[in-house]
């Protein structure tokens, strides 16, 4: 017999038809959520088909209005978010504990995160795991730390079978124990003629295989600084990485949080269009380095799945964009069928406020969707498409640069004054990065690079990036708003 997860309406649905004469009583009082809050979820699950009709109400107060906001990234997004939880807390006294920030998956939880943080708003993600404490985010970052410190012996360790390469501990145990005897990092061993004499030949090939690649990437960004996150995507790709994941329990997840790390770059960038890559992994410690600070009471983050059956006084609905909620996958692989399942989530998710509910969504383009995105049908559907668009908030957090961008990575580089911070003050940041101002690129343009010369634009990604081939470089991905491209003429 097969075991399939999830529930299955079908039940509910033909239970008069499988014991005919049953009477059906409509359970439709609710005692938890407020009538503005009902009223929306009532217009929004009206649009299922395959369901019992039934109109909740209440005897509480008809209750606050429903609160949508439309931001223009996903950084801003977060940061309105976290802003507003501060304001809720300080003037409207509600405690942490009251709040819950609900999302469709967990990949999605990065930029809350960040923003949560910045606020020094302590949180806990229930039911799941702090992004950079996610496995595959660990060994990412590993493979991200050895391009930056090849004497760095914790991330060799934890990716030297990373994907699987077949080097059992009997093998490591002897790497690790010629290493110190020769007065070597693990890095330095591989790579040492030492190691050809002391490993086997299978053992040895397979490493060194790995290190000529990161090798490869370590050139690759210091003769092209402007756009590292392609440079560091194709590396994670080509040592079979991904391939790796899909053979692991909850993969696509699991990819889809390797891609939102990709997008974390890529924001980076964009702000930051001198940034090193060194001065990146710093920022990401100083983030990370806070995920188990956790005291008194928290904000709870969850999947609206692990949701049901909950209640909170106060609800974030995030990231209610077309592709993410609903999911762009379980519509592409469901249909119709997906399309209610999607819907009745959302009904979920509105249901578990009992006073407030926030409803937001952002722009932007989103690598996991692979497209720009647009507000989530389902906010028309239940009737609050009058979306308040904010603008305040789109340059989000922004990361102090670095002085001294020589220094090696480690927690203790990170500086009292290094901050991670809102546009609300008080921080610490310097002028915004400079930008060409050029948004409009089309295929065949004319490219003019102080470095590299003249080149063609091949192809336009995501987020005005383009791929352009120079004729003395070679083809280069770029960011369209570079301070250091301008247009040339056909």
């Amino acid at each position: 017999m097969s075991l399939v997860r999830g529930a299955n309406q079908k039940i509910i649905l033909n239970l008069s038809e499988d014991y005919p004469g049953l009477e059906t009583v409509i359970l439709n009082q609710n005692y938890r959520s407020t009538q503005n809050i009902l009223d929306s979820a009532n217009k929004l699950i009206a649009h299922n088909k395959y369901r019992v009709p039934k109109d909740l109400f209440t005897n509480n107060i008809k209750g606050h209005e429903i609160v949508v906001r439309s931001l223009d990234t996903g950084v801003g997004e977060a940061s309105y978010v976290a802003r507003e939880i501060t304001s809720l807390k300080e003037t409207q006294h509600y405690k942490y504990s009251d709040i819950v920030i609900l999302y469709r998956s967990n990949y999605l939880t990065l930029d809350f995160e960040k923003a949560l943080m910045a606020k020094k708003i302590p949180y806990v993600i229930y039911g799941g795991i702090k992004f950079y404490q996610r496995m595959e985010i660990k060994d990412v970052l590993a493979y991200f730390r050895l391009i930056n410190n090849y004497k760095d012996d914790i991330s060799f360790e934890r990716i030297i079978n990373v994907p699987k390469r077949g080097i059992g501990e009997t093998s490591i145990n002897l790497i690790k124990n010629n290493a110190i005897e020769h007065d070597l990092s693990l890095y330095e061993y591989i790579s040492s003629d030492f190691a050809l004499e002391e490993l086997p030949d299978r053992v040895s090939k397979s490493l060194r295989s790995m290190i000529a690649r990161i090798e490869h990437t370590k050139e690759e960004l210091e003769e092209d600084n402007e756009i590292f996150a392609k440079t560091l995507e194709d590396l994670i790709t080509d040592i079979g990485y991904y391939d790796y994941l899909k053979t692991q329990e909850e993969g696509e997840d699991r990819i889809d949080n390797v891609k939102s790390l990709f997008d974390d770059l890529r924001h980076y960038l964009q702000n930051n269009v001198d940034a090193t890559f060194e001065e990146y992994l710093q920022n990401v410690a100083l983030v990370s380095a806070q995920d188990d600070m956790q005291e008194g009471e928290h904000v709870t983050l969850m999947t609206v799945h692990t949701a049901k059956g909950l209640e909170f006084p106060v609800v974030f609905v995030v990231r209610l964009d077309q592709g993410i909620f609903p999911s762009i996958r379980a519509l592409t692989e469901g249909g119709y069928a997906a399309e209610e399942e999607e819907r009745r989530l959302a009904y979920v998710a509105f249901t578990r406020a009992k006073e407030r509910l926030y409803l937001t969504y952002s722009g932007g383009y989103n690598y996991v969707v692979g497209s720009n995105l647009v507000e989530s049908q389902f906010i028309k559907e239940s009737g609050n498409s009058n979306a308040i668009r904010t603008t305040s908030f789109n340059n989000g957090y922004r990361y102090q640069p670095r002085p001294t961008p020589q220094r090696k990575y480690g927690f203790d580089d990170i500086r009292d004054d290094d901050t991670v911070s809102f546009d609300d003050g008080p921080h610490i940041v310097q002028e915004a990065p400079q930008s060409n101002n050029i948004t409009n690129w089309e295929v065949g343009d004319i490219v003019i690079h102080q470095k590299f010369g003249k080149g063609v634009v091949k192809a336009l990604e995501g987020d005005n990036i383009i791929v352009v081939d120079f004729k003395e470089h070679g083809e280069k991905t770029l960011l369209g708003t570079h301070h250091m491209i301008s247009k040339g003429v056909k």
